[in-house]
């Protein structure tokens, strides 16, 4: 279980959240919802430990986050965000085996092989397109094995393929009891995977719920400030909605 208690943060001389208090249980997918500039990928990175909240606390368990050493926040969190410097001249494989750890080469291969990197793991990062490095940091969060994953816009820079690839890595996350928080700008990408989503407006405001309670029209084209059209709905009842270009 992770806690997010009286959580604010501010950038700008704006306050983005204000007075956050959410649970988020272990087997489940958030998906963070807003607007551009709202704080999504602030939050992430101020649960994993790379941005200071201004007030309020983090609890992994109970245990407060920001009292571990970067060695046990580790052993807790992966982080994915916006892709890595390419000038440190590592291959795909030396990437890979940063995130594996002690896990051994067939794993590493296996995790290469679900995101099409077999062919490219001698390559320089350096010399690979947007879509192939974001492929390869999917791979290494595979090789991750903790209990949180972090994802800020893991779809970014993708083909429609592997775009179904890496939603599919999410949804089965339930198996392995992990909790993943994601943001997201997709909604129908949301509607596939949320359990839960968590919207932010920018103002401070939050909303947080089942996604089948918040993923409706009305409350969507508020919080986006944008017409969206029904297209159908998920078993779990989220709304499929689309943005009406019309």
């Amino acid at each position: 279980m992770l806690e997010l208690q009286g959580l604010r943060f501010a950038q700008g001389g704006r306050e983005l959240v204000h007075n956050l208090n959410i649970r988020l249980p272990t087997g489940e997918t958030c998906v963070v919802l807003g607007s551009n500039g709202v704080g999504k990928s602030t939050l992430l990175m101020t649960i994993a430990g790379l941005h200071a909240p201004d007030e309020g606390s983090i609890l992994l368990g109970g245990e407060e986050l920001s009292l571990m050493s970067p060695k046990q926040r580790a052993r807790c969190l992966a982080w994915c965000g916006d892709l890595p410097a390419d000038n440190f001249g590592l291959t795909v494989h030396d990437r890979l085996e940063l995130a594996a750890g002690d896990c051994d080469e067939q794993r590493l291969l296996e995790a290469a092989g679900r995101f099409e990197l077999l062919g490219l793991l001698n390559r320089d990062m350096a010399g690979l397109s947007a879509g192939e490095r974001q492929r390869c940091e999917l791979a290494a969060m595979l090789l991750r094995d903790v209990p949180i994953w972090l994802l800020d816009e893991p779809c970014a820079h993708l083909d429609l393929r592997h775009q179904k690839d890496a939603l599919s890595m999410i949804r089965e996350q339930k198996v392995h009891g992990r909790l993943v928080i994601v943001v997201l700008h997709d909604l129908l990408q949301a509607a596939c995977v949320a359990d839960r989503v968590l919207l932010l407006d920018g103002k401070g405001g939050w909303q947080f719920g089942e996604a089948a309670q918040l993923m409706q029209q009305e409350v969507l084209e508020s919080l986006y400030q944008a017409k969206l059209s029904p297209c159908g709905e998920m078993v779990s009842g989220a709304k499929l909605l689309i943005p009406d270009f019309s």
